[in-house]
């Protein structure tokens, strides 16, 4: 009935269980060798475990002072012109010449990434023995002040970037210096766009494009149909010394050199000959006016030729040469409520260009960058396209359009260092869950370094961290550099 015989071992025949207690023994041995095997080599490997260990407290606890002792060795260097080494470099070569071992391999490297840290967040924080009264507020630099205003619109900038302390530092060590930039541009570029769109009149999540450029110039253009039938226009001593203005250069290089058309003079010479006249009809002169300024904006679009370039900035001048003879010409004959009409409508063409010679129509954005270069040649800016070109020029790590950099993401590091974490920290007694934490606790770090809190902090408004939260990073920090050091 299948059931077994009286008569017959239980679990199986006689043979098969000396079979199976042999392979049980053979098992035994191996187990037992292997285990004898592993502690014969504990004495071995436990001198370099305990010296791993005593070189990422030693880096961790140096943290804080090492930081302030590498800032002062480096004013020394460039004051003198010396090149002595770090403190902190030192620190580690010493450790090096009485028998520290140093790590090798992923694992040991993030192992002391991490003893680094927990040492670091031990050390007491250093106090002030006469701090400044409480309601102490410092004089703003110019970069901050560009900031005060700046930060009131929803800009962003990495906090050591104004106030490299060691808190910010801290900060942004925790969070990754790369990723914090890389999360303002993107926050700073919807800001940037914003401003284009509100002082062309648009919704200001609008996207920007050149078919919207140019219905905001058809939409103005309209006064220009009224001052089509202003006349005739006789020009003036002003408009004279404009022309005269833009001849500046030119007539040098054209006396020296006849033949020469270095930078488009000669064609920037014709085009001053031609405006050159005693009197024009309001009609010709806005159609003339309206060709130079599509030309100047084509022209100034070509990045790499600087002989088109010089062209559109001289068809520019004398768009506005143009446009300010006529303005004069409408107040003198009585015309002061269009004069007016024309003065905005000629402001909001000059900044639809102005975006235009900024905007990446490829991603839609207005680039800060681009509208740092054209302030800084000395063209007038509505405020808020030179709020963003101030910006552009005082912060430029955080005003690089996103689209040239990429996105946030974890990388091969993060996911090391949670890795490695679960494997060490349960050697200090944290759970091994606590490593998932890592990527979120570095999110939260630059989500922290550029929340309102913080950036208002930048300009004197106090703001502080834990201070194991500064020293953990602080610890981190110098291992990191340890680390770069080495691959140098």
């Amino acid at each position: 009935m299948g059931w077994r015989e009286q008569s017959e071992p239980i679990g199986g025949s006689a043979e098969d269980n000396d079979d199976l207690l042999k392979a049980l023994r053979e098992r035994l041995r191996q187990a037992k060798g292997y285990v004898q095997s592993e502690i014969a080599g504990l004495p071995s490997q436990l001198p370099r475990q305990l010296g791993l260990a005593a070189r990422s407290a030693v880096t961790g606890v140096t943290a804080l002072p090492g930081m302030a002792a590498d800032a002062a060795m480096s004013g020394y260097n460039y004051l003198t012109g010396s090149n002595e080494q770090m403190p902190t470099q030192a620190t580690q070569n010493l450790m090096t010449q009485i028998g520290l071992p140093e790590p090798q391999g992923a694992v040991e490297n993030v192992n002391q990434f991490l003893g680094s840290a927990i040492a670091g967040g031990k050390v007491p924080m250093p106090t002030i023995s006469r701090p400044a009264p409480a309601n102490f507020q410092p004089d703003l630099t110019r970069q901050q002040r560009t900031f005060d205003v700046g930060q009131r619109e929803g800009y962003v900038v990495p906090p050591a970037t104004i106030k490299p302390n060691i808190r910010n530092i801290a900060l942004e060590s925790i969070g990754g210096k790369q990723a914090t930039e890389q999360t303002a541009r993107a926050t700073n570029q919807q800001v940037t766009n914003k401003l284009a769109n509100r002082t062309l009149g648009l919704p200001e999540t609008r996207e920007i494009t050149r078919d919207t450029l140019e219905q905001v110039r058809d939409e103005a253009g309209q006064v220009y149909d009224m001052v089509k039938s202003a006349g005739r226009i006789a020009t003036d001593a002003d408009y004279k010394t404009s022309l005269q203005n833009m001849k500046t250069g030119i007539q040098d290089i054209m006396q020296d050199f006849p033949q020469a058309n270095i930078a488009a003079a000669k064609d920037i010479d014709d085009l001053i000959k031609s405006l050159d006249v005693p009197e024009f009809d309001a009609n010709s002169g806005m159609e003339f006016l309206k060709q130079l300024r599509n030309e100047a904006a084509d022209n100034l679009a070509a990045l790499d030729d600087p002989t088109r370039k010089a062209l559109g900035r001289a068809q520019r001048e004398a768009a506005e040469a143009l446009e300010e003879m006529i303005f004069r010409h409408l107040g003198n004959i009585g015309q002061g409520g269009l004069a007016q009409q024309f003065d905005n409508a000629r402001r909001q063409i000059a900044k639809s260009y102005t975006v235009q010679a900024a905007l990446d129509e490829g991603s839609g954005s207005v680039d800060a960058m681009k509208l740092a270069q054209i302030l800084n040649k000395g063209k007038p800016l509505s405020p808020e396209l030179e709020l963003a070109a101030r910006m552009g020029g005082s912060f430029p790590r955080a005003m690089i359009r996103p689209e040239r950099t990429g996105s946030v993401g974890s990388n091969a590091l993060d996911l090391a260092m949670t890795g490695a974490g679960a494997v060490s920290l349960p050697l200090v007694s944290v759970s091994p869950y606590a490593a998932l934490g890592i990527i979120p606790a570095k999110y939260g770090a630059r989500r922290l370094a550029l929340s309102n809190a913080l950036q208002r902090q930048l300009l004197g408004e106090q703001f502080t961290l834990p201070p194991q939260v500064v020293g953990g990073a602080a610890g981190a920090e110098a291992e990191r550099q340890r680390q770069r050091s080495k691959k140098k």
